[in-house]
């Protein structure tokens, strides 16, 4: 008896030594909720050398959080190895990467190191997601802002400005500058995206100049005006575009409790891969509508991206026109890239937060910049957190559990007790 005890403690150490050296995981998640995206998988084909991850940080829970992350992704590409350091690079690493927190992590492809400060609490499959395709893609990505005109500041804290916006496009791995064209003259060979945002004064005809050659070179352009923005005729001529005068009023937004008419809800999105992806409500306080009817005349193919319901109205002088209105347009022509919005508050300190702006805000600019895998990326909507019981299964639960299975046990310990009884007091 002693010799199969003995035994069964061997083999139960054996496959917990076993288990613990080389844990065995399935995801029994209804929509496989804890597996990666398709758009991370398919990410990860391109992926043909080894990657070097290095984490610092000096949490144990952070960790172990971030460590689970890229597990996910060494399960489906065996090229990445992660290395765990208990204490922070040295100093003179911190400062030849900028590294500024206090929890950092260090890729390392194909003989270039990218570094990233990371926030634990936000880490997630779509943040290691984006610094693979940073550092898969090695360009770098210079999003430019006009500035000069009274454009809102990059690094103001105030509820108007953008400084939030700026963090997030650091986050996303974007290098970001302003344009001053009245110094500089030029627009750089190396600008991804220029970005006209809330002109507060007109452009200078050297200016308008200079943006219409950018145009030509087939570069990428993001166009954001507000009811009292200042126009440019020549780039909006340009571009096949009108913008009407006056601010959109939204009354079923009212109704549903927004503050202000002027207020816009935008809960249903035309097809395109921007919005395809979005599931939630975005908000739009003070918008102008776009017409761009002529844009398919300039050779440009356009999309209406932004729509308001049709109880919307537009008051231009003593006519009253209604809803629907386009605030949000996309003009491709060959590679080339354009978005015009007739709103810039949705990317304000005080917006950018609000309801699906944020997500929004990221698809924008990864089309801007042509990353049409990271548009793919859509987290598994969590669908079996809550359980809602039918009728049946909620009598099964308050008669059957505490009821049912105690008279089950206490019959098989009676049973057991009379085999015993009868076993040692036969009759």
């Amino acid at each position: 008896m002693k010799k199969k005890y003995i035994l069964l403690l061997l083999v139960v150490g054996i496959l917990s030594t076993v288990g613990y050296r080389h844990p065995l995981t399935f995801d029994a998640t209804v929509n496989k909720s804890n597996s990666l995206s398709s758009a991370s998988r398919q990410l990860l084909t391109t992926l043909n050398k080894p990657l070097k991850v290095e984490l610092f940080t000096l949490d144990p829970t952070y960790r172990e959080h971030i460590s689970n992350i890229i597990a996910l992704f060494q399960k489906e590409n065996k090229n990445i190895q992660l290395s765990i350091h208990k204490s922070l690079p040295d100093p003179s690493k911190q400062a030849r990467f900028g590294l500024e927190g206090h929890d950092y992590l260090l890729l390392t492809y194909g003989g270039e190191t990218k570094a990233a400060d990371i926030d634990p609490s936000k880490w997630n499959e779509q943040a290691f997601t984006n610094l693979l395709y940073q550092i898969l893609k090695r360009e770098a990505q210079w999003v430019v802002f006009l500035s000069g005109h009274g454009e809102q500041s990059l690094t103001g804290d105030e509820s108007r400005n953008l400084n939030l916006l700026y963090n997030e496009l650091n986050t996303k791995g974007f290098q970001v500058a302003t344009l001053n064209l009245g110094e500089s003259g030029v627009i750089p060979d190396n600008t991804q995206l220029l970005i006209i945002a809330d002109l507060k004064a007109p452009l200078l005809p050297q200016e308008t100049h200079q943006i219409l050659d950018y145009l030509k070179l087939g570069k990428n352009l993001l166009w954001l005006a507000n009811p009292y923005s200042a126009d440019d005729t020549k780039l909006a001529n340009a571009l096949g575009i009108e913008w009407q005068s006056g601010v959109i009023q939204d009354p079923k937004a009212l109704a549903m409790g927004t503050p202000d008419p002027a207020i816009s809800l935008i809960t249903e999105y035309p097809e395109h891969s921007i919005t395809n992806s979005l599931s939630m409500l975005t908000v739009f306080p003070w918008s102008r509508a776009i017409e761009y009817k002529k844009a398919h005349q300039l050779g440009f193919k356009a999309k209406p991206l932004l729509v308001t319901n049709a109880q919307t109205t537009l008051t231009q002088g003593e006519q009253q026109q209604t809803g629907p209105f386009t605030i949000g347009v996309a003009l491709t022509k060959d590679q080339q890239r354009i978005l015009v919005m007739g709103n810039t508050h949705f990317l304000s300190n005080a917006g950018l937060n609000n309801y699906g702006n944020l997500g929004l805000t990221h698809n924008l600019f990864h089309w801007l910049n042509e990353a049409d895998i990271l548009l793919a990326y859509a987290p598994n909507t969590l669908i079996d957190l809550t359980f809602t019981p039918s009728r049946f299964n909620r009598m099964t639960i308050q008669y059957v559990f505490p009821y049912c299975l105690s008279l089950v046990f206490f019959l098989i310990g009676w049973i057991v007790k009379r085999s015993r009884y009868q076993k040692y007091h036969p009759r």
